[in-house]
């Protein structure tokens, strides 16, 4: 009898171990993956700093965290309103928390367009593995943004035709005193520049050719100043032809001096 039974124990021991060997891996597999629940995103949340008093034009922040028991990658689709842009998404890299969970958060700009009531709403985060997972949505966040130069509490609109009303008086008196400043100084810039215009000596034909004769004198002797003949370009060139002006140019600025022929041109067009 022992030995029959040895025998067909010695036949099933290779049956018992590779049993036990495909148990002992079927184990590994399924603790080396993760259970759903592992993959699952436990919480999600927004926040807005609603105490603020908007208006139109601010730029707002609104952070949203993901939490999860294992380190995911996700995705956010942010949630919107047709008057708040967005501007922009920052991602920050994934950490954990004190309780050993993992978060993805993200922070995302808005500017607002308008004032009333805003809901930003219709936002979601998935897995980035697989995008047509069962998506997180996030709760709406609402809140107010005012008229610019109010405060009010709703989103009734701003009210300045009283005001307008009641100030209308002193916005025509500002515009009258504007207006008149204005004509004041006009006059008097006009009777001063009408004084300086009288007060310039008029140069005549004559006071042209004595100039002319004394650079064409300096030139000859050779101790011409060349500030006097700048100044003779620049207070006359309208009277002088184009070769002149270009002989002028040549003896202030060249290291050639066309004295000769500069002296027989003032000579011809000033003095004789």
């Amino acid at each position: 009898m022992k030995q029959e039974a040895r025998s067909v124990f010695m036949h099933l021991k290779p049956a018992f171990i590779s049993a036990i060997f495909a148990l002992v891996l079927t184990s590994l597999a399924f603790s080396d993956t993760p259970s759903r629940d592992d993959n699952a995103i436990l919480n999600v949340e927004s926040r807005l700093d609603t105490s603020r008093s908007y208006v139109p034009g601010n730029i707002i922040e609104l952070a949203v965290i993901a939490t999860g028991r294992s380190y995911l990658d996700l995705s956010l689709q942010p949630p919107v309103h047709p008057h708040a842009r967005l501007l922009e998404i920052q991602p920050f890299p994934i950490n954990q928390n004190e309780e050993g969970l993992f978060q993805n958060q993200w922070i995302v700009l808005y500017q607002i367009g308008r004032s009333g009531s805003l809901v930003l709403e219709g936002g979601s985060i998935v897995l980035s593995a697989e995008p047509k997972s069962e998506a997180k949505i996030l709760p709406e966040i609402s809140f107010n943004a005012a008229p610019i130069g109010k405060d009010p509490i709703g989103d009734s609109p701003e009210s300045w035709v009283d005001e307008a009303s009641s100030n209308g008086f002193l916005d025509f008196f500002g515009i009258v005193a504007l207006v008149a400043i204005g004509i004041t100084v006009y006059l008097n810039f006009h009777y001063f520049s009408s004084r300086r215009i009288k007060r310039m000596p008029e140069r005549s034909e004559t006071s042209v050719q004595a100039i002319a004769c004394q650079l064409q004198e300096g030139l000859e002797k050779g101790d011409f100043k060349p500030e006097v003949l700048e100044r003779f370009l620049l207070d006359y060139q309208s009277k002088c032809s184009d070769r002149l002006v270009a002989l002028i140019e040549a003896t202030l600025y060249s290291r050639k001096l066309p004295i000769d022929e500069l002296t027989r041109h003032l000579k011809k067009e000033f003095t004789e």
